[in-house]
């Protein structure tokens, strides 16, 4: 609790989302632990849980030394984060032997020994991997205000208005996401249905369509895809022909196309963009990274999936095995497991303090929990605003993908909240993550809390085309379901219509 004494009236960065602590201890223990590509570091992360849900935050002033040195390292030796890179993607090979063992395996039929060693295996190798690419967050949210900054001085400098466009061509993914790549090899199932190598009728059956290979072989391929930091969500057979048949109502030869074509695209706008435009060293190498780092947080995502979606089978085995309750295996920390599941008395006493508000803080390699009132007013110091947001008729952010629009806002913070959403709501959230593509698709426009050079809904709204401010650090409070608001990204302007 000194570490959040110490820094309570410091600028926190406040990421809200769907959050267990038992998933939420990746990316916690690689702050906590240290970022071994690094010399500086985070001096903690803290997290605020309730049902499912958390308030993940940083310091700001962390971020922005961080980012700092990023870029300072790559202005000192362009190929040091390519290296890097290089011994991450060596990690992310072990880990992914072990996941592919593990999803291969009955874990009711191990032995207590081997299940806990097995365990210790999927931890290790994916937290290894993870200790070199919490590097991203620290340009993610830093590098993005580094970004800014340099854009705002070199257009003041030399007169040009907008740096909205500029900032959106700069930052274009040039590679292919999981997104792209995941719907591309769903829309070759479709084609085939479409010229019917595969029998339409049996999408009407969901027995019949595991059946076929091409979906049965897709579906295990990607059964880890729909989890998120709160819970791991089966992949289900009735998802997948829903999916199958929404893609059988488009021109699929034209979605084929456009997808051939977008990330080739975007590299020639860049290109040509740097070209027409002198911007100075630091912009030209700031755009560098962001493309580089978009490309490694896709792939980072695939890690984090792949995990979450282990973990939960491993506590489903511990809850059957040590008869403890499932969803309250989720309360707690990796590294308290062994110990607690083994106290079943404990283990109540624990999940009924963390069914309530409790504060995890990871800093300097050590992790504590917090219970009662005071993490309630620590929360609420941390996330209030001194402002009148009955009053505030227009936001700001930073437009991640351009157009302009108008439409009713659906606030969705987390999977159980998707049944609202209709095709032309916008969509108002704190931050996306790969669950919400169904709802981007369908959007008018998306409207973040959060920001980041790299982050989902940026990288995701330029694939689809669809209008997207980030970073505006309130939407979520300011804007109510059903309201009114016109999008403009061209600018990043969020205006409430009466």
């Amino acid at each position: 609790m000194k570490f959040l004494k110490e820094n309570i009236n410091k600028e926190w960065y406040d990421e809200f989302c769907e959050g267990s602590l038992i998933f939420i201890s990746l990316p916690a223990h690689a702050v906590g632990q240290g970022i071994i590509c690094l010399k500086n570091q985070y001096k903690g992360a803290i997290n605020f849980f309730y049902q499912e849900k958390t308030h993940w935050m940083t310091l700001v002033e962390d971020q922005n030394i961080l980012a700092e040195e990023i870029l300072n390292k790559y202005l000192e030796n362009k190929k040091y984060w390519q290296e890097w890179f290089k011994k991450w993607q060596n990690r992310t090979k072990v880990f992914s032997l072990v996941f592919e063992k593990i999803i291969k395996i009955d874990l009711s039929s191990l032995s207590e020994k081997t299940l806990w060693r097995l365990h210790d295996q999927l931890w290790s190798s994916v937290f290894k991997a993870r200790q070199i690419d919490m590097v991203i967050d620290s340009f993610m949210f830093g590098g993005e205000r580094i970004l800014v900054e340099e854009l705002k001085k070199f257009c003041r400098y030399k007169y040009f208005k907008n740096i909205g466009i500029f900032f959106q061509v700069l930052t274009l993914p040039e590679k292919e996401s999981l997104t792209s790549k995941v719907e591309r090899e769903l829309i070759k199932i479709a084609v085939d249905v479409r010229k019917n190598k595969i029998n339409r009728q049996i999408l009407e059956s969901p027995l019949e369509v595991l059946n076929c290979r091409a979906i049965k072989r897709y579906l295990q391929k990607y059964c880890w895809l729909k989890g998120n930091w709160g819970m791991s969500v089966e992949y289900s057979i009735n998802e997948l022909i829903k999916e199958i048949k929404e893609l059988l109502k488009g021109d699929l030869k034209k979605t084929i196309l456009e997808r051939n074509e977008q990330f080739s695209s975007n590299k020639k706008k860049r290109k040509n963009l740097l070209k027409r435009i002198k911007f100075n060293k630091r912009i030209r190498e700031l755009s560098n990274l962001s493309v580089f780092f978009s490309h490694w947080t896709d792939l980072r995502k695939i890690n984090a999936l792949k995990f979450i979606y282990c973990e939960n089978r491993f506590l489903k085995e511990f809850s059957r095995r040590y008869k403890l309750n499932f969803e309250g295996l989720k309360l707690f920390d990796i590294t308290e497991l062994k110990k607690i599941l083994k106290n079943r008395k404990r283990f109540n006493r624990e999940v009924k303090k963390r069914k309530k508000l409790f504060l995890a803080i990871h800093s300097h390699k050590r992790f504590f929990t917090f219970f009662g009132s005071k993490v309630k007013n620590q929360l609420h110091h941390l996330i209030s605003i001194n402002i009148n947001i009955n009053k505030i008729e227009s936001l700001s952010g930073m437009g991640a993908c351009s157009g302009k629009v108008k439409g009713r806002v659906k606030i969705i913070h987390q999977y159980r909240e998707f049944y609202k959403f209709k095709k032309g709501d916008i969509l108002v959230t704190g931050m996306t993550r790969p669950e919400f593509v169904s709802l981007m698709k369908k959007a008018k426009a998306v409207v973040t809390n959060d920001g980041g050079i790299t982050s989902h809904a940026a990288i995701i709204s330029r694939e689809l085309n669809v209008p997207c401010i980030i970073g505006t650090k309130i939407a979520t409070k300011v804007l109510k379901d059903g309201d009114l608001i016109e999008v403009d990204a061209n600018q990043g302007i969020i205006r409430k219509i009466k």
